[in-house]
């Protein structure tokens, strides 16, 4: 069973649909709701509609981009987990999910508004109804939308890195109710969250035949011989018959958890030169500053990648105070001149990698640059 989770991460891949019920059937979307909006719910005219007699109603409508499920998939659970933004009394709210019935749905537009609402939408349709008191800082999970979330990825176009819409909106909330949640321009930590559990497959096999047990070393038939016997070799194997690959020089590097002793699927490894699973991900250029000015001698700066594992990852840094100069150099990495020091590293996670850049000297007041190169390798099998 694998997992995948993806965070909105950017302004535009939110948006706040109002529906004033004085205009019906008019909706709003206005510029400032784009990742903004944290608010679902029917409201009153001096809480969110001022001058409205009636207030109005806000949904939400989100895109969770380069979703690298497979085509085929069988979805185990789903879910979406908002964070509460303030404390407050006990209200209840009546909404529903549903999904965008699209292959890899597009950006949202503000004019003419084309958001989740305005598409195809899933026949899968999921209820959520929630009676709670507002607790800042709170996780609260939907109800599973695993049978949404599979209609999507069992599309005939649907791709692994696609990007699925979801379209959160009222079911007969009473006014005054509403959660008030996490929204990505203020807290892009604790942006909605979608998480996916799902299975793909099975095990795939590298010999025609039943295995007696599994087996790291080379079969003896791997090796050349003289003997001109067509007849079939008895020992177990990992390798492929009639014509195994060469395993002298195999490489392989299994996931966390994982025994690479007792296994074959390529699932389980983040690289094996038996399979093409290392591919070149993405380069990406981040710059990190420390003011020296400002009393500061190390920084930190966080590149996401939301693979959902550890990938295989080379990072080089150049050191500079002022204009970009001098040569990029693997890091980790340490530099020093006559009064100063200076070092560079990072830490690989399972969806960000963590980039640090430290200096050490004396009454320093220059701002440092410390300009990171990274990059990243996934999987070729999108598995």
């Amino acid at each position: 069973m694998a997992s995948f989770s993806k965070r909105i991460s950017a302004n535009l891949e939110a948006i706040s649909d109002k529906y004033n019920s004085h205009w019906s059937p008019t909706w709003i979307a206005e510029s400032f709701t784009y990742g903004e909006s944290g608010n679902i719910g029917v409201f009153t005219e001096t809480e969110d509609f001022p001058g409205e007699w009636s207030g109005g109603i806000r949904n939400a409508s989100w895109l969770f981009k380069n979703v690298t499920i497979p085509q085929g998939a069988t979805i185990t659970s789903a879910k979406v987990t908002l964070t509460d933004n303030t404390t407050g009394v006990e209200r209840t709210i009546h909404f529903r999910i549903i999904g965008v019935d699209e292959d890899n749905t597009g950006d949202f537009v503000s004019s003419p508004l084309s958001t989740c609402r305005t598409r195809t939408h899933t026949a899968a349709v999921v209820d959520w109804d929630l009676t709670f008191t507002p607790s800042s800082g709170t996780e609260r999970d939907s109800p599973d939308i695993s049978a949404i979330i599979q209609e999507i990825v069992d599309r005939a176009g649907w791709s692994s890195g696609n990007t699925i819409g979801l379209y959160l909106y009222d079911d007969g909330t009473s006014a005054g109710n509403y959660y008030d949640y996490k929204y990505y321009s203020s807290y892009p930590s604790n942006a909605p969250i979608l998480v996916i559990t799902y299975e793909y497959g099975g095990s795939p096999s590298q010999s025609p035949s039943a295995s007696a047990s599994p087996s790291v070393s080379p079969s003896a038939s791997v090796s050349p011989s003289s003997s001109a016997s067509k007849s079939a070799s008895s020992s177990a194997s990992r390798s492929a018959s009639p014509s195994p690959p060469d395993t002298t020089n195999l490489l392989e590097v299994a996931k966390d958890g994982v025994n690479i002793l007792n296994t074959n699927d390529p699932r389980d490894m983040k690289f094996s030169s038996r399979f093409g699973t290392l591919k070149y991900f993405v380069k990406t250029q981040q710059i990190l500053t420390i003011d020296g000015a400002a009393g500061d001698w190390a920084g930190k700066k966080t590149y996401t990648h939301n693979l959902g594992y550890y990938p295989f990852v080379e990072v080089f840094v150049r050191v500079y105070i002022g204009s970009p100069a001098g040569n990029y150099e693997y890091v980790p990495f340490w530099g020093s001149g006559a009064s100063v020091a200076y070092a560079a590293n990072y830490i690989v996670k399972e969806n960000t990698i963590d980039l640090y850049g430290e200096f050490t000297a004396l009454a320093s007041s220059s701002e440092w640059t410390f300009d990171f190169l990274l990059f990243l390798y996934k999987n070729n099998l999108t598995l």
